[in-house]
């Protein structure tokens, strides 16, 4: 299980960064948790698509804080795994709650993981962080950077990668060349790419999402890279079927 690879312990929360499936991750964690017998809250700093019913217990909404943790400590008492968020926002999304308040949930009764998307990404496959992302909780005692391996090979344009002109900057790529490991692992291991924002002392992991067969060779290679710099707790390489865990 990927819980098992990540090395989650109770008492964690867990924030997600990054591009190329944050949503899946975080709701793939949250039910694995569940099958071992946790209670976990999945919640957003940011903006998230409203879950499925299959894939969460309760949905529980509001924009205040004593009221949002009252209703889910009652949603809790019923549920193993409940969805936080602050209210309905544009183009169908939750509003996402104050970083502030993650801590508030993790001491909920009962609480043994919080699971927070904390950064946005429009559906792009890998991203470099704007000067106000991500929106990290102070509380986060793990963070985990996603990439999907899709983009290994692609021409770099804005139709894979969010804030493009960030990425060139921090990749050292142009628009148009083609997504390199090397490159792949620069922009998970800079301070101003996936790295902006994790607290210090706090370790980070990569998750490369999307690999199969024809990319397992260049995910390896990311992974190779992206270790060597020195900068994280370990690499996840991943998709639907199967993971597999290098850890520095």
């Amino acid at each position: 299980m990927l819980s098992e690879l990540l090395s989650l312990e109770s008492e964690m929360v867990v924030a997600l960064v990054g591009a190329g499936g944050k949503t899946t991750t975080m709701f793939r964690l949250a039910a694995e948790q569940v099958a071992r017998g946790a209670r976990v809250i999945t919640t957003t700093t940011t903006h998230i698509y409203p879950p499925e019913p299959e894939q969460t217990g309760a949905l529980v909404l509001s924009p205040e804080r004593e009221t949002l943790l009252e209703h889910a400590a009652a949603a809790l008492a019923r549920h193993p795994h409940i969805t936080v968020a602050s209210a309905p926002a544009h183009e169908g999304k939750l509003r996402g709650i104050p970083p502030k308040w993650v801590a508030d949930l993790h001491t909920l009764p009962g609480v043994d993981f919080v699971l927070v998307e904390a950064d946005g990404a429009k559906g792009r496959i890998i991203k470099a962080p704007a000067a106000y992302e991500p929106v990290i909780p102070s509380s986060a005692n793990l963070v985990l950077l996603l990439a999907s391996a899709e983009a290994l090979k692609q021409p770099l344009s804005d139709a894979i990668a969010h804030r493009l002109e960030r990425v060139e900057a921090v990749s050292g790529l142009k628009a148009g060349e083609p997504v390199t490991p090397q490159a792949l692992a620069r922009l998970a291991t800079q301070q101003e790419g996936l790295l902006k924002g994790v607290p210090p002392g706090v370790p980070a992991v990569l998750v490369l999402t999307h690999v199969d067969a024809a990319r397992l060779e260049r995910a390896e290679m990311t992974a190779q890279h992206a270790l060597a710099s020195g900068r994280l707790a370990g690499v996840v390489l991943c998709s639907l079927d199967w993971a597999q865990f290098r850890k520095a």
